[in-house]
């Protein structure tokens, strides 16, 4: 079934699967990817899914799937159907491609067919850092899954839009989604999944960068949506005047910008674009956070970065090469206007 599904477009949704204390009973969870994780020790677990994001079965039920009185006799493609139905939530979280899982679990079928299920854990001493089969205790390679980092005490990990996604989609918004499920996990405290810097291979290239062109554009239209949905700045003026006068708070949200759009002292770049939107003549800057003094040191501080980095720079950025080279536009039409 949940291949059914992955064939439909729901390769976002992920089985952990383990026997049950007993031994007799083969148990198996269906989440959506992103709620499995590895922990940095190498364990596999799930991380805060709610009651409405999780499938459980049994072989316990045997043919009663779910408890469904009504699909004793499905096919796996009626299973899928009735899944997509009856668990809309999960579905809906499990929506999109991930052709490594995907692969995994086509890999898995194939053991599978001989009885041979995937066992994650077990009271018998299976804790999540390995995959074996149930029939014959080989071992099965463990599925693809995000690796948690710990750095200021926040539990995280990163991943990138897939060049599909750019393609197919709008990028201005790809990381929304991320950084709106990002705000619910902050609040909850638990791990969540971030932005991944899309850096090139070969970072002396500037056509190396073209390729990763929309990527880098959808990367900082993600900073500017987390700065307006999650640390809630009105403007490039409220952001710079806190930035630069090192007025704002150590929460673990400000830790977590910090950690994905500034891992690699990137967002000096970002605070340059800024700088140079307010400097312009016509540019209506907010009062409340704008003053002739503050002004100055924005001025003071863009020639300080211009002086010091000339091109070509060694990374992607979202200031020099014309006046908007990533075309950072949907976020900012509310922020930077």
């Amino acid at each position: 079934m949940v291949h059914e599904l992955h064939k439909l477009g729901y390769q976002r949704l992920a089985i952990f699967s383990g026997m049950a204390p007993s031994g007799l009973c083969w148990r198996c969870r269906m989440v959506p990817y992103d709620s499995i994780f590895k922990s940095p020790e190498g364990n596999l677990d799930i991380y805060g899914s709610d009651a409405g994001l999780v499938a459980e079965y049994s072989s316990g039920e045997s043919n009663n799937y779910f408890c469904w009185a009504d699909a004793k006799s499905d096919s796996a493609r009626q299973l899928a159907e009735k899944f997509l139905d009856r668990f809309p939530r999960l579905a809906e979280a499990g929506f999109g491609e991930n052709f490594k899982y995907s692969g995994w679990l086509n890999l898995m079928l194939g053991r599978s067919e001989s009885g041979d299920l995937p066992v994650m854990y077990s009271d018998s001493g299976l804790d999540g850092s390995t995959c074996q089969g149930s029939e014959t205790g080989s071992i099965i390679p463990f599925p693809p899954h995000h690796t948690l980092r710990i750095q200021e005490d926040v539990l995280f990990a990163r991943r990138s839009i897939s060049q599909y996604f750019v393609e197919e989609n709008d990028w201005h918004t790809a990381y929304q989604p991320l950084i709106d499920t990002m705000r619910m996990g902050l609040r909850k405290n638990i791990p969540v999944i971030a932005p991944e810097y899309p850096l090139p291979l070969e970072v002396n290239s500037d056509d190396s960068y073209n390729d990763l062109l929309f990527k880098i554009g959808a990367y900082w239209e993600g900073a500017i949506y987390y700065l307006v949905t999650i640390l809630l700045y009105e403007s490039p003026e409220h952001f710079l005047s806190d930035y630069l006068s090192g007025n704002h708070t150590n929460s673990k949200e400000w830790k977590m910008f910090r950690i994905i759009w500034n891992d690699r002292g990137q967002l000096s770049l970002l605070l340059a674009y800024f700088c140079r939107a307010v400097l312009k003549d016509n540019y209506s800057f907010d009062p409340n956070h704008m003053g002739q003094a503050r002004r100055e040191q924005v001025r003071r501080w863009l020639d300080e970065f211009e002086g010091a980095h000339k091109r070509p720079l060694l990374y992607p950025n979202p200031y020099f090469g014309g006046g908007n080279p990533l075309h950072l536009g949907y976020a900012s039409t509310r922020f930077c206007s």
